[in-house]
């Protein structure tokens, strides 16, 4: 699957909702005689979800024995769909895994793509994330470990997308991995640039862009 096909099946999941106001969908699927498992998380979708998105003093996330610092209301709502995630994950038959999100969804799915490398730690690169105008969820300078573990989720910029700049630096948040900047054709605005319509639009520009081709 490209890029593309990623963001559209985000954008057309039929998601389900559990935890705290958290919408996902599973689809299960073969790549490369592979069975793999696609995770995707949508976007913020009512009065819940922009109430969580603003919560983002820093809060230590101390589980699975990981302990970094990370906005507190993505945490939250990623917390509350673990027991609907980890059988998923678990499942032995599946031997790679896509954590996809967009908007508020590539927050939680920044999340999952931890937890799926810490509970499966035999995929190694059998577990890739994509974050498609994902805001800054890890709070502070990533360690070595981090960046490690992080290696294979790759947050995704539409031009000068504002929400990929959320919560600000100079608050002290951090993108999880080096940002993939898209977009090359008639500059946007901030705004405009986070739209589902334009992300599509750079992505179809995009096509040969191969984030997990050397893997």
């Amino acid at each position: 699957m490209t890029l593309l096909d990623f963001f559209d099946a985000c954008l057309s999941a039929g998601y389900t909702t559990a935890g705290d106001s958290a919408d996902y969908a599973a689809v299960r699927r073969t790549e490369d005689g592979i069975p793999t498992l696609d995770l995707y998380f949508e976007h913020s979708n009512g009065f819940e979800d922009w109430k969580n998105n603003l919560n983002f003093p820093a809060r230590a996330d101390c589980g699975e024995g990981v302990r970094f610092s990370c906005h507190r209301g993505f945490l939250q709502v990623f917390r509350s769909l673990l027991p609907t995630l980890t059988p998923l994950i678990l499942d032995a038959d599946i031997g790679r895994i896509y954590l996809v999100g967009y908007s508020h969804g590539a927050a939680l799915a920044t999340f999952a793509y931890e937890y799926a490398r810490l509970l499966r730690p035999e995929l190694l690169h059998g577990v890739r994330g994509i974050g498609f105008g994902s805001p800054r969820v890890l709070y502070g300078r990533p360690t070595p470990y981090l960046r490690a573990l992080f290696s294979d989720f790759h947050p995704i910029r539409n031009q000068n997308d504002a929400v990929t700049h959320l919560p600000p630096r100079a608050l002290g948040y951090r993108h999880v991995n080096r940002v993939t900047v898209i977009g090359t054709g008639k500059p946007l605005s901030a705004i405009d640039a986070h739209r589902p319509e334009h992300y599509r639009a750079a992505l179809a520009q995009n096509k040969t862009l191969d984030l997990f081709q050397n893997l």
